[in-house]
């Protein structure tokens, strides 16, 4: 078994693992943290950090050259270097949606698959040399052809260059139909990351329990925030709740029970028919400080948010993606 190392990143302290033959971008990346990077391959340099403690080694060949000045100081492609022992770098993070650079990529239709009557999974791989870095929770804008539309990613940025996003056939039927009748390694254009719909640092550090409430396509942006909790090691309660038409089949349940599981405390239920954000709350108790997460369109679900804030909820938890087009009619 590979011997594991700490990684420590300063000046705030946050600490996180990666086994010895391992990234250190690879293992920031599994552990939720949104390190900077373009190509994950040592062409661009933009994940390179200062080792100011300890010892890495390259186990990635990188084209990037570093000048005297930066290779003096002690810099490293984290994409390339693996942990020699536990280290300290010096790196900058994104903490934030609006941290992150907006791009348009062309990137490659890797899979189409009809995973429900009315929800297309759509693979995508960016090309070698950039990546979209993105927040779990967030979305793309999708053009093939003359046909351009927004949709949900519901995998992880850990994932790298690789992208998984959902589309709603009944929303979109001509981008879904495109897509369908779409060779495989077709090029299509990406835009984003789009919207500020994700999993909000104060949740993780701060509030002891989190509910999350998704309505049809909404569950691709909530699966992607399960993700994201699972590689934090977030130890609070998670309880999410998924209604959808009967068209969805129910198609995410199995993915984000299965990482509903993976968590310490969390239950996923699907339910019959939309749920009062209220009676959900109630299931954890009276003064719990929780973190609500709304996904749905505007017109999916009403949420009172007055309501919610007068059964203990402040307006600073209450995280709702329904301004967000990725979900949205």
């Amino acid at each position: 078994m590979a011997e594991v190392f700490e990684i420590t990143i300063t000046p705030h302290g946050k600490v996180f693992e990666a086994a010895a033959g391992e990234t250190v971008l690879a293992g920031a990346l599994g552990a939720g943290l949104n390190f900077p990077y373009g190509c994950n391959n040592g062409t661009c340099g933009l994940c390179a950090a200062r080792v100011v403690a300890g010892t890495v080694t390259q186990v990635v060949h990188q084209d990037f050259v570093f000048d005297g000045v930066r290779k003096r100081a002690g810099y490293a492609l984290m994409c390339c270097s693996s942990a020699a022992s536990d280290v300290a770098i010096e790196i900058g993070e994104a903490r934030s949606a609006r941290d992150l650079p907006h791009v348009q990529l062309m990137v490659k239709l890797m899979r189409v698959t009809t995973v429900a009557p009315e929800v297309l999974e759509v693979k995508l791989r960016c090309p070698r040399a950039t990546v979209m870095r993105y927040l779990s929770g967030q979305y793309v804008v999708l053009t093939l052809g003359d046909v351009s539309a927004s949709v949900p990613i519901a995998s992880c940025p850990c994932e790298g260059g690789e992208i998984s996003v959902h589309v709603d056939a009944k929303l979109r039927p001509r981008l879904a139909g495109a897509l369908s009748a779409a060779p495989r390694a077709a090029r299509v254009q990406i835009a984003g990351p789009e919207g500020e719909f994700c999993l909000h640092e104060s949740t993780t550090l701060e509030c002891p329990a989190v509910l999350m409430i998704a309505e049809d396509i909404g569950i691709a942006s909530v699966q992607g925030l399960l993700g994201q909790l699972v590689n934090v090691d977030y130890a609070g309660p998670v309880r999410v709740f998924w209604h959808a038409r009967a068209g969805m089949n129910r198609y995410a349940a199995n993915a984000c029970r299965a990482l509903a599981d993976a968590l310490d405390d969390g239950v996923f239920t699907f339910i019959e028919a939309p749920i009062d954000p209220s009676t959900a709350i109630n299931a954890f108790g009276s003064g719990r400080d929780i973190a609500v997460y709304l996904a749905a369109s505007a017109d999916a679900i009403k949420v009172d948010i007055a309501g919610v804030r007068a059964l203990g909820v402040c307006a600073q938890r209450i995280f709702s993606s329904a301004n967000d087009e990725g979900i949205s009619v």
